[in-house]
């Protein structure tokens, strides 16, 4: 469903790293915005971050052009021809909103559309990043360094 991402080789960083580079746009605001705001769970925040590391490198003004003529919008990098519509591509509009939307600061709505492909058929391996960087990964990595307060999934935090 998400074509492969042109940006490749990056090294998974510790989330302290990622602060430090990237200043008040943090990944543990992220993680923590994923979290409380959208009521997920922290295994959503790990992989999320993963995914928008990969997809986007946390950039929620990233649009990305594919060969089909399809584009890819926001930190996930949600594909219009089926997630939401550009008013260009041919589109399912899954996610029932305008593509745009997707590239502000403010990800609730991406969060929320991400969630429902998560629970559709392909789940996270809708996208080709969770596939080759993250799925089978230990994610922990990604909140370290972050004072998270949310629910823990038993399933996958034992």
């Amino acid at each position: 469903m998400v074509p492969q991402r042109r940006r490749r080789g990056k090294v998974v960083l510790p989330v302290t790293s990622l602060l430090q580079a990237r200043g008040p746009r943090s990944p543990c605001l992220f993680a923590s915005g994923a979290a409380s705001q959208s009521g997920c769970l922290l295994s959503f925040a790990e992989a999320g971050l993963c995914m928008a590391h990969y997809e986007s490198g946390f950039d929620t003004a990233f649009v990305d052009h594919n060969p089909d003529g399809s584009s890819e919008y926001g930190i996930f990098q949600l594909n219009s021809a089926w997630w939401c519509d550009n008013g260009i591509t041919p589109t399912k509009n899954l996610c029932h909103m305008d593509c745009h939307d997707l590239l502000n600061r403010h990800i609730l709505d991406d969060i929320m559309c991400a969630k429902q492909i998560v629970s559709s058929q392909n789940g996270l391996s809708a996208w080709t990043s969770w596939r080759r960087h993250c799925s089978g990964h230990d994610l922990s990595e990604w909140l370290k360094g972050c004072d998270m307060n949310v629910k823990i999934d038993p399933k996958i935090h034992p």
